[in-house]
């Protein structure tokens, strides 16, 4: 277990689904996110509900009197409940165990959409087994419970908002694990900060919160998104268009389009003040004096963007906004500053490291058992092992594919919005039809004309469909479908781009098997000891540079390959 000691406390409740484990445990001692150290109340009875032994959410006993959630808005990521009261509509995503749909009723909020992605939390926990619990909170006439993913349900809804409230939507199961191929955050980015400002009504806040311990910048980063999604909508008054506060390490953005009026900066402020919650940034307020209020105060209130950008860049970490192109939320480490990452220390962070180290390990492994036999072997023989033309164009096959393969899952993740379901789709579509391509490319003329189509058939799909931006008007025209939909949309996407893929070696093999057929076993494994450091070099330059950039190099390595082809397979046997 990653966060569970399972010796000492045991879980009353556990189950699977697609998308996790989800467990609950008895209370033990869940205070919030950032409770007032104000509230002298007495918290009611909780369950802790845990995602994959990790990542925790409350399950609160209530038995439906609004009166006795008093304790739900003292917490600092209910704070645009005070800001504003009694709203019409509210938008919970994330909504887990309904913690945060409490805290809106307990505003005396209308009507609450919950939005979560897990139908294991909402039918199986809240509606489920622990229904009586919470005293039946997503079954009230006021609470809409919706299962989907929140970009898809702001996307294909016609509803607007007074209030969207993100309170801890993240994840940092995989993201210290340097497993960064599947962390990808698509709410935390440019694009989704804009389209959540967009169904905002006159007057409504976006509420986003997070936690950013010693070492990261979490709430630097929110307010590089804040600015972003503002300035994307035509803003120019960001800095009083944003209210920060802070409890310990946990960050709360309250965003307001149109700006804050200085009554409600004063009001807000005098009740943070009186909750003991700091106030960060409100326009006209002095921030705090430590580093990270220093680059929201700069983030937030520098007029040139180009300036901006070139003092962040000066920063230890990186507080630029993650767009859908590179939406690694948590991740801030800077590649040139791998030796002194500051991200290191903590549960976040440590990602860049153990990448790097796999780097270094894939390798030695690949040169110890791949490439120094094919050196023994050729100085016991006295002869080549494979013609260096094919070794090197398998190389870049190895290498592109790999590139190509995370580029698509980066860019198609936050499509799907489920890990699993991109990742089934996409490994399912290179396979099936890479092996499809391979039959067909391989019945169509000669064989020598069969590598250069193949290749040509790639290169001419990513720069007619991939890098023209028609790949990505099709996902936004679809984003709004449901999963089914949008799967059976990627497989439209990715099959014609996975016919030549799985065309390409097959072809090359042929040819080669014709002259030196004792070459095709090191061929294959040159390859795949190319495919092993692609997939760890594609995700560091996915990163940092983006899924564009990966399928960047992943095409120049096939652009290489189709220099090389003219190579493979001739010369003497």
């Amino acid at each position: 277990a990653k966060g569970i000691d399972l010796e000492t406390i045991k879980p009353e409740w556990t189950r699977w689904n697609a998308f996790s484990q989800v467990s609950v445990f008895p209370d033990y001692g869940f205070r919030g996110w950032g409770l007032s150290p104000k509230f002298r109340g007495r918290l009611p009875a909780q369950k802790t509900m845990v995602i994959d032994m990790h990542a925790l959410a409350a399950l609160t006993a209530w038995d439906g009197d609004l009166d006795r959630l008093g304790h739900a808005w003292y917490d600092l990521s209910a704070f645009v409940y005070r800001v504003r009261p009694r709203a019409g509509q509210v938008c919970v995503i994330g909504a887990g165990g309904g913690r945060d749909v409490l805290a809106a009723l307990a505003s005396r909020a209308a009507r609450v959409w919950a939005v979560e992605v897990n139908p294991l939390i909402v039918d199986g926990v809240v509606r489920g087994a622990y229904r009586e619990f919470t005293g039946g909170l997503y079954d009230r006439d006021d609470v809409t419970p919706v299962i989907a993913d929140g970009r898809g349900f702001l996307r294909h809804t016609d509803e607007t908002f007074d209030v969207i409230h993100l309170s801890m939507v993240d994840t940092s199961a995989a993201t210290a694990a340097g497993a960064h191929a599947l962390t990808e955050n698509g709410l935390y980015t440019r694009e989704a900060v804009t389209e959540m400002l967009a169904r905002l009504r006159p007057g409504g806040v976006l509420s986003m919160a997070s936690v950013s311990p010693p070492g990261l910048a979490v709430g630097a980063r929110l307010a590089a998104l804040a600015r972003a999604g503002l300035t994307a909508r035509g803003e120019v008054d960001v800095a009083g268009a944003v209210l920060v506060l802070r409890a310990d390490t946990l960050y709360d953005l309250l965003i307001k389009p149109g700006g804050f009026t200085a009554a409600e900066r004063e009001r807000a402020r005098v009740q943070a003040e009186g909750l003991g919650f700091e106030v960060v940034h409100a326009l006209g307020a002095p921030p705090p004096r430590d580093r990270e209020a220093g680059w929201i105060a700069t983030i937030l209130g520098e007029p040139d963007p180009a300036r901006l950008l070139t003092t962040q860049r000066s920063w230890p970490l990186d507080t630029t906004a993650p767009d859908d192109d590179r939406p690694f939320f948590f991740y801030q480490s800077r590649l040139a500053a791998a030796g002194a990452d500051e991200t290191s220390a903590h549960l976040l962070g440590g990602g860049l490291g153990i990448l790097l180290r796999l780097a270094a390990v894939a390798a030695i492994m690949v040169l110890t058992l791949l490439l120094a036999p094919l050196v023994v072997a050729r100085v016991q023989r006295g002869r080549r092992i494979a013609p260096a033309p094919a070794l090197a164009f398998v190389t870049a096959l190895g290498l592109g594919f790999m590139f190509l393969e995370i580029g698509l899952l980066q860019r198609l993740g936050l499509y799907l919005a489920h890990p699993t379901a991109t990742l089934a789709a996409v490994l399912a579509v290179l396979l099936l039809c890479g092996g499809l391509g391979s039959r067909l490319f391989a019945g169509t003329g000669a064989r020598i004309d069969a590598l250069t189509r193949a290749l040509l058939g790639v290169l001419g799909y990513l720069g007619l469909v991939v890098f023209t931006g028609l790949f990505d008007q099709v996902i936004a025209a679809s984003w709004g479908l449901g999963v089914p939909a949008r799967v059976l949309v990627a497989f439209a996407l990715v099959a014609p781009l996975a016919l030549p893929l799985g065309a390409a070696l097959p072809a090359a093999l042929a040819r080669v098997a014709v002259r030196e057929p004792g070459a095709i076993p090191w061929l294959w494994a040159v390859n795949s000891g190319a495919s092993v450091l692609g997939a760890v070099a594609a995700t560091i330059v996915a990163i940092h540079g983006g899924a564009r950039a990966c399928l960047i190099v992943g095409a120049g390595c096939y652009a290489l390959a189709l220099v090389l082809a003219r190579f493979v397979g001739r010369g003497r046997p």
